[in-house]
């Protein structure tokens, strides 16, 4: 059966399974957790480096544009509020990691939907979100972290949305290189940290015992990675990721390494002047994740670069390494997977040719049955 979702107060369809269509006369009122959808796009901006008046939202009329869901009726209200402080905290964090200095706006709309209904009576309200002005990327990321701190079974993927701008309304904006939400009204005040509720942080706090000072070095040595991670919130992985990505730039300026060395030059390129037991167990354990994802060959006590460059490596190997980067249960954005898949295998940057050769490797899991494609979502079999 084919299921579809309607945009509210539109009747263009978005066709993807397994969405039931939910009557025009059963759709939410648009305005909810006290943001105003009366709010004018203009081109004037008003203000102090503390506020801004009547800012520059970022869009464009009948774009269309990715799109995810947030079903706010299964949710607390604590939870409820806890979305849109996620949203304020991930942008916010975003800015500052990368710098970021130009415009973009991060909209919702609220809608009656049944996609996330399963095991439940009756369809509920739902927040879409889409994202002008960043990367789809930021907004699978956004969707990855979400779906961390609410829950998988409350978050999930709706393809495409037509933006209608009377159906949408800006949850925070990014100008002057700095994050705003709303204050009052259209007042806009920057994004700080005491607006964030959550008491998970996105760097992971040192487990280390008092007295061992190689593991607090580990707190200062470098930030944690890249908020454009498909797993931005889960510090381990962005670690290990980071990790693979600085043992494929270890060997790619120099030959083979026996493998004490490669732990002290690993070692040092993570920041730690000295390498203590916990430090070299943990390059160790890196080197040895970089041999089994196929970044690294070992052959008489040497370790070298198994393949320098995404072309070298087989159809098989890519698929093989491709499904094991995924995680093992839920969607995941095409694109954010692609992101995740180029981080495993040590590659910081995603151009062309990996483009390439992740869209080959995922048609052939597709293909082979081990993957399954819904729209710009995958997940395992």
């Amino acid at each position: 059966m084919t299921e579809s979702i309607k945009t509210r107060g539109s009747n263009r369809l978005t066709e993807r399974k397994p969405i039931r269509i939910v009557p025009k006369s059963k759709r939410a009122s648009h305005a909810t957790e006290g943001m105003s959808a009366d709010i004018a796009a203009t081109s004037e901006v008003v203000g102090t480096s503390s506020s801004l008046m009547f800012p520059d939202f970022v869009m464009k009329e009948g774009a269309r544009k990715l799109t995810f869901e947030v079903g706010i009726d299964y949710l607390s209200d604590s939870e409820v509020r806890l979305r849109v402080e996620e949203i304020f905290f991930f942008v916010n964090k975003f800015v500052e990691q990368t710098r970021f200095r130009g415009q973009a706006s991060v909209w919702d709309s609220c809608q009656i939907s049944a996609n996330l209904m399963s095991g439940r009576r009756d369809p509920g309200r739902s927040m879409f979100h889409v994202v002008f002005g960043l990367p789809e990327s930021f907004l699978a990321s956004l969707y990855d972290h979400l779906k961390y701190k609410l829950g998988t079974s409350n978050v999930g993927i709706v393809e495409y949305a037509t933006f209608i701008r009377d159906e949408w309304v800006p949850v925070c904006h990014v100008e002057r290189g700095k994050a705003w939400r709303r204050d009052d009204g259209d007042k806009w005040v920057p994004i700080s940290v005491r607006h964030k509720v959550s008491s998970a942080p996105i760097e992971e706090v040192s487990t280390a015992q008092d007295g061992n000072q190689d593991e607090s070095l580990e707190q200062k040595a470098r930030p944690t990675g890249s908020l454009l991670s498909g797993a931005a919130t889960v510090v381990d992985s962005i670690r290990e990721a980071d990790m693979a990505c600085d043992v494929r730039g270890l060997f790619a300026n120099g030959g083979a390494r026996l493998r004490g060395a490669a732990i002290l030059g690993l070692a040092r390129s993570q920041g730690y002047a000295r390498t203590g037991s916990n430090i070299k167990l943990r390059m160790d354990r890196a080197l040895s994740s970089a041999v089994r994802r196929g970044i690294l060959a070992e052959s008489g006590g040497k370790l070298a670069l198994a393949c320098r460059s995404i072309g070298d490596y087989s159809k098989a190997a890519l698929a093989e390494q491709f499904l094991a980067s995924l995680a093992a249960d839920g969607w995941t954005y095409r694109d954010a997977a692609i992101l995740e898949f180029a981080r495993w295998l040590g590659f910081r940057r995603t151009g062309s040719n990996i483009h390439k050769r992740s869209e080959s490797a995922i048609s052939n899991l597709v293909r082979g049955g081990k993957l399954e494609r819904r729209g710009p979502a995958i997940r395992k079999r």
